[in-house]
């Protein structure tokens, strides 16, 4: 039974998701691995973090993209840990997605 949960929004996160899935490997953690988008999917979503304590999961990793809604819609359902991450390629932020980052980090630091 999977004991972590890696979410991600679609599948242009594999990338950045992939890192997570390679670290709990090399741990000999169990994990299950989805796409699904909180703004597409939305019964799926709902389901799969309304799920997830039952399935066994003590974690969700999700991340998706820009969005920061992912994680933070998971941990309002899922009463466990949720570990948000945004993979964003600052490069081609604009200036405003710079500014919110740089808000955010004065906030979370």
């Amino acid at each position: 039974m999977a004991k972590v949960g890696i979410l991600m929004g679609s599948d242009s996160d594999m990338p950045v998701m992939a890192k997570a899935a390679a670290v709990l490997d090399e741990l000999g953690v169990s994990y299950e691995m989805h796409i699904i988008s909180a703004h597409r999917e939305v019964d799926e979503f709902f389901a799969y973090a309304k799920t997830a304590e039952e399935r066994g999961l003590k974690v969700i990793i999700a991340g998706a993209g820009m969005a920061a809604h992912l994680p933070g819609m998971c941990a309002a359902i899922f009463p466990l840990p949720v570990i948000g991450n945004s993979s964003i390629n600052i490069m081609s932020c604009g200036h405003l997605n710079l500014e919110s980052l740089s808000r955010q980090n004065s906030i979370t630091s």
